[in-house]
């Protein structure tokens, strides 16, 4: 079969950048801009993204990542390179292809995995489930629960064990704002998991977490350390649906919320309810999850910007804000025009102006033909209301083509008083 067909029974999407066998040509040529569509697709598409420059096949879960290339001589060379990558957590992988990808010469069965990422997990000893039952203060939930298509399941585990979930950033909407299993969204801000009530001592099931959602600066600064105090047992996502009576919850009644929710409550309701112009940016982030359509996603990168829409983004569709573990300058346009290619609706929130990097994709979004609404905050922008600005991105969600708002935000006063809740940023060092 050709390497393509493959590729997509390993989970990969597509391939960007020269016209490989087996896959539809996405149209993008240029290397750098391929690398990123690729780095796009595997932190908040896919899991998993591919570019390939006519000799090197690049397969990636973490943008960024520049492996060194091996040979691959077979199909069946990249079938391993890319499942001991998975078993191994290595982030990415490429390889040299000595061998024609119209024809691999193998049609084996191949492996199949709910979640495709090579992204490497949080460092944690593993549940016995013989030796239960087990008891735990509470679940600590990454990504992977929504790549593998388990959030029913997780949902299913807290209601049939009271266990409340904290979920890192990158898993946002796993629960309603107002579930009483919500626990709220840590990994951003130094002192998230502190607050979270994350210390030695404490029983904690994780289930799905990646390195770099579990920033290493918050670990520590709650006082756990992989080679001191681990409060964390690990499971696998595919075992949610056994742990029913295998695990239970060290309290009773229904979980009790920690301090972070509590504080970040208090920056962000408040500033929902300001119409003040130019825009505060939890009531900005608010507007663009208002405006959304049934199936669109908001893309965003590391920045103050995307911090914000990260952290105060109400979600109440699952999957509709797509936030990277890791991350470079460009990506919340790559990942939307990834997603616009897809026919999803998709707004990326970037801080604007952008450089010369933002110009080059949003003018690759209008040589690609899709629709993709660029949400540029900063200090210019004509937007009279919050009202204003959700008819502006509605109206450009619904019109055909690339738009450009401007957007005027005060990251000022909000920041600091964030900051002052919880700490500086602690995501995407």
């Amino acid at each position: 079969m050709a390497l393509g067909n493959v590729l997509a029974r390993l989970g990969v999407p597509r391939v960007f950048g020269e016209a490989l066998a087996g896959t539809v040509d996405t149209g993008v040529r240029d290397p750098s801009q391929a690398a990123l569509l690729a780095d796009a697709d595997g932190a908040v598409g896919a899991g998993i993204g591919a570019w390939f420059d006519g000799a090197v096949l690049t397969v990636t879960s973490r943008p960024g990542a520049t492996p060194d290339p091996v040979e691959a001589h077979s199909g069946d060379d990249v079938v391993t390179a890319i499942v001991e990558a998975r078993r191994d957590g290595t982030d990415a992988v490429a390889l040299r292809l000595g061998f024609d990808p119209a024809d691999t010469g193998d049609d084996t069965p191949l492996p199949m995995h709910r979640d495709p990422s090579l992204a490497a997990r949080l460092p944690a000893p593993g549940l016995d489930l013989g030796a239960g039952p087990h008891t735990f203060d509470l679940i600590f939930a990454g990504s992977e629960v929504i790549r593998a298509g388990a959030v029913q399941e997780m949902r299913d585990l807290a209601d049939a064990t009271n266990l409340g979930v904290l979920n890192v950033f990158t898993a946002k909407g796993m629960f309603r704002w107002d579930s009483p299993y919500h626990l709220g969204t840590a990994g951003l801000q130094l002192h998230d998991f502190r607050l979270a009530g994350l210390r030695p001592g404490r029983r904690v099931l994780g289930v799905g977490l990646g390195r770099d959602e579990t920033p290493e600066p918050l670990l520590r600064d709650a006082g756990i350390a992989p080679d001191g105090d681990w409060p964390v047992t690990r499971v696998d996502v595919d075992l949610l649906p056994d742990l029913a009576g295998v695990v239970r919850a060290a309290h009773d009644g229904p979980p009790v919320l920690g301090e972070l929710f509590a504080r970040l409550s208090g920056v962000a309701q408040p500033r929902y309810l300001d119409e003040r112009v130019p825009l505060n940016p939890a009531r900005a982030a608010a507007d663009v999850g208002e405006s959304l359509p049934d199936g669109g996603v908001v893309t965003l990168e590391p920045g103050t910007a995307g911090w914000w829409i990260a952290r105060a983004l109400p979600t109440t569709q699952i999957g509709s804000v797509r936030v990277p573990a890791a991350g470079r300058p460009g990506l919340a346009i790559a990942a939307a025009i990834v997603h616009a290619l897809q026919g999803i609706p998709a707004v990326a929130v970037v801080e604007g102006p952008g450089g010369a990097e933002h110009t080059a994709l949003v003018e690759l979004a209008r040589t690609l033909g899709v629709d993709v609404v660029v949400a540029q905050w900063g200090d210019d922008g004509d937007v009279a209301s919050p009202e204003d600005h959700r008819e502006q991105l509605r109206a450009a969600l619904s019109t055909p083509g690339v738009h450009l708002l401007d957007v005027p935000v005060d990251f000022g006063p909000a920041t600091a008083e964030l900051v002052e809740a919880a700490g500086p940023l602690g995501a995407w060092q």
